[in-house]
């Protein structure tokens, strides 16, 4: 039975519609356990599909499993091993991955995080302590820019 006309007006049609797209996925990258739980919920909540990984080598190979169906990829940048910046480097230059969408968290100061951002780095970089709202804001603006996963 077509749930559609369980809802005749336009609005809810509407909807339905977008509930039918795909959700945007983020890989969520960060050694706080604690914070990328946070984190999790906080984007969940927000209407993405949300992975995680502990360290930069976890999200490595999170990536490669997951291959053109992560839309963009919130990650920590100081991690024991492979660091956030290492993982940038990696994604960019390496990967060739030019369009997905990296948002750094750090606890640097505004000038690192200006440093950060650019085209071969980071669609944005967000102090670590900003609050969670302004963070999944910003997150989500940067994946319904961005062209879907895998185009």
């Amino acid at each position: 039975h077509n749930v559609a006309h369980s809802f005749p007006t336009r609005r809810s049609s509407d909807l339905i519609g977008e509930l039918e797209r795909r959700k945007p996925r983020v890989l969520v990258v960060d050694d706080d356990r604690f914070f990328r739980a946070v984190l999790e919920d906080a984007l969940t909540a927000a209407g993405m599909e949300v992975e995680t990984a502990a360290d930069g080598q976890e999200a490595l190979s999170r990536l490669a499993e997951m291959l053109f169906e992560v839309d963009a990829v919130v990650l920590d940048l100081n991690m024991p091993g492979l660091d956030g910046y290492c993982l940038i480097d990696r994604i960019r230059r390496l990967g060739g991955e030019a369009d997905l969408v990296l948002v750094v968290l750090a606890s640097s100061s505004e000038i690192e995080l200006e440093k950060l951002r650019g085209s071969h780095a980071a669609n944005d970089a967000i102090r670590k302590g900003t609050p969670l709202e302004e963070i999944v804001r910003r997150v989500r603006r940067l994946v319904s820019a961005a062209p879907p996963a895998g185009e």
